[in-house]
């Protein structure tokens, strides 16, 4: 086996000493040391490194001063722009602990690995246990990731499936419901389209509510995306296609949401997965000639989402599904009204204002409820937005 080598990419030549000759010896790992942006650049186009050690309050040039948080964040996107997560990993090393951690998000999306304050912890999580840790992972997913085949086709979108228990893209499966809840959520999460038929984006934040019961960071939000998109790269190429890390969740600007040539379907467990290889929106589901009522008529994806909320514990109000996918109160008003109608959900009149919760069934060993009368509704809704659903 090869031995590792490292860049450490820190403006600071007594700690860069520190980290090379004493926490890197004792690694038995070999390293080249730079001090700013430009130098580290060079040295990347030069030689082959394992992983990078990068101080982001760095210099942009040799012999100018004038260090800054922002090189270290340009030589971070600048290595991405060069090698995947998967080809080397980057270790952030900072003194500005707070301000990492302001910036986690954004930094993980920039193409950072794993994240270590200075000075080093000397117990627990030393910068040498990160490093071993990371760098292990980093080789067995190495070893069990598809090979590069040169013959792959572009991806150019497809469905993808939700059903009771799996996830799925174009009859791959890429997420089951019992294996990881974080990947089910995120996706489920990005589903939902507005009225002119885009993807609603899901901000950092406001992923992490969904996340350990709203105490997730936005760190494991970034990861866990970060490691979906790999699965997906991974199942995409079992079909002979060559899927972009962002070809299916794009981030940046207002949040994360799906790609708009992907086609979010909701499926019932016996529809998924019976469509062997083909694509499965070319497979259109059975329309029985029924007149369209409420009984029959699919919720929408905006309906989908209050369910989801109101089983999560989530309060909610009307003002919840305007702001959340950016309608109008009469298009919010009918879809509550719907479920209301099918006895799904229930207003609240008290405490004032009021919100909207699930209505339990009988025998279910949760708490029963008696599903409130269209007026009643109404006249919770008047007391709060002197109009009624």
């Amino acid at each position: 086996m090869n031995t590792p080598r490292a860049l450490v990419v820190e403006d600071d030549k007594r700690l860069a000493a520190l980290i090379g000759e004493i926490i890197l010896h004792s690694l038995s790992h070999e390293f080249d040391h730079v001090t700013n942006q430009t130098d580290a650049l060079a040295r990347l186009n030069a030689v082959h490194y394992d992983y990078v050690l990068l101080d982001l309050h760095i210099p942009a040039r040799p012999n100018r001063g004038g260090a800054s948080h922002e090189f270290g964040v340009n030589l971070l996107r600048a290595i991405r722009e060069r090698q995947s997560p998967t080809q080397l990993p980057v270790f952030i090393m900072t003194a500005y602990h707070s301000t990492c951690v302001d910036n986690t998000s954004e930094l993980t999306r920039a193409g950072a690995t794993e994240f270590i304050s200075k000075p080093f912890p000397e117990t627990g999580r030393t910068l040498a246990a990160v490093v071993r840790t990371v760098l292990d992972d980093h080789h067995t997913r190495q070893r069990t990731s598809v090979p590069l085949n040169v013959d792959l086709k572009p991806f150019n979108g497809g469905t993808m499936v939700f059903s009771p228990d799996r996830i799925e893209l174009l009859g791959e499966t890429i997420v089951q419901k019992r294996e990881r809840a974080n990947y089910w959520a995120v996706l489920h999460a990005l589903k939902h389209r507005r009225d002119n038929g885009s993807f609603i984006a899901v901000d950092g934040a406001e992923m992490a509510k969904k996340f350990k019961g709203g105490k997730a960071t936005q760190n494991t939000v970034s990861s866990c995306i970060n490691d979906l998109r790999s699965r997906i790269t991974k199942a995409m190429a079992t079909r002979g296609l060559r899927c972009g890390k962002k070809d299916v969740i794009l981030s940046g600007g207002p949040g994360y949401q799906l790609k708009e040539w992907i086609k979010a379907e909701e499926r019932d467990g016996d529809m998924a997965g019976t469509c062997g290889d083909r694509e499965m929106s070319d497979v259109p589901a059975p329309r029985p000639n029924v007149p369209a009522t409420s009984a029959n008529v699919p919720l929408n994806d905006r309906q989908h989402w209050v369910l989801e909320q109101l089983r999560a514990g989530v309060e909610l109000q009307r003002q919840d599904v305007e702001r959340q996918f950016r309608v109008g109160d009469k298009t919010a008003k009918r879809d509550l009204s719907d479920l209301v109608g099918r006895g799904l959900i229930a207003f609240e009149r008290t405490p004032r204002p009021g919100h909207y919760r699930i209505v339990t069934k009988e025998g279910s060993g949760r708490p029963t409820h008696k599903i409130l009368e269209n007026r009643d509704l109404q006249r919770g809704l008047g007391e709060r937005v002197h109009e009624p659903v």
